[in-house]
């Protein structure tokens, strides 16, 4: 297997165990082959084709090796070297050899590695996500040009909102401060774990009522550290009696 520069120099040869070390290295999903490699101007792009004869229906579960035909998806992956590393799947359609399926014609399916309209890959949405977390949108974007992975700032912020939310458990310790809507206009409320420093409520208001409330689903509160609000302090009296307050000594 060879791969070639842009004007078509030989850059180097892979063969033998060098491959697997290859799709060990990058991460590639199995049961493909890697046919061609070029790079170019928009980075270095994969094609990959399936190495099976045989495809199994998603509605059936039957196998087929009847070729309908063959389309390209080309999905983003992790950077390689600064690049911007692209997998082209030759993805074969399939004709259904069960009559009783409602599906005629299937297509090769490389889940969980990327699903059917994706355009990056699982991978790749998790090191977006990270970014998100770590850096933010503008200044992650910075980040992810540099090492040569082309996403959006709102592409990192989507992941992050997207992220699939953990089951909060008992949270002896909390922090409550307001946060902004619309700065002078509209505060929500914002109630962190002190343990784990994780969110874990945005009340769309900052009233008394709708904070005791939330208080009284979690008895466990033992410490609920708070600003000088007399909303916050009385809300946690009423939601928590149990609980110690304490003053942050930075309001």
């Amino acid at each position: 297997m060879k791969l070639y520069g842009e004007q078509g120099s030989k850059l180097f040869l892979v063969m033998g165990n060098a491959m697997h070390s290859l799709k060990t290295l990058l991460q590639l999903p199995c049961g493909w082959r890697c046919s061609r490699q070029i790079i170019n101007s928009d980075g270095i792009p994969l094609h990959l084709r399936g190495k099976r004869k045989t495809a199994q229906c998603p509605e059936c579960f039957k196998r087929s090796d009847s070729v309908h035909s063959c389309r390209r998806r080309r999905i983003q992956h992790l950077p390689c070297s600064g690049q911007t590393l692209w997998l082209v799947f030759s993805v074969r359609h399939r004709y259904s050899r069960n009559p009783a399926c409602s599906r005629k014609i299937f297509a090769e399916s490389f889940v969980p590695f990327g699903g059917s309209h994706l355009q990056s890959s699982q991978a790749l949405q998790n090191l977006q996500r990270q970014l998100g977390l770590i850096a933010g949108g503008e200044a992650g974007k910075r980040a992810a040009t540099a090492v040569g992975l082309r996403c959006s700032a709102d592409t990192l912020l989507r992941r992050v909102i997207n992220t699939p939310e953990t089951k909060q458990s008992g949270a002896p310790h909390v922090g409550i401060d307001e946060w902004a809507w619309h700065r002078g206009h509209r505060y929500g409320t914002l109630i962190v774990n002190l343990d784990t420093h994780r969110p874990l409520v945005l009340l769309p208001g900052r009233d008394q009522r709708t904070l005791a409330t939330w208080f009284r689903k979690y008895p466990e509160i033992q410490i609920v550290s708070r600003d000088r609000s007399g909303v916050c302090a009385t809300a946690a009296r009423e939601g928590v009696p149990q609980a110690r307050q304490v003053v942050d000594a930075t309001c």
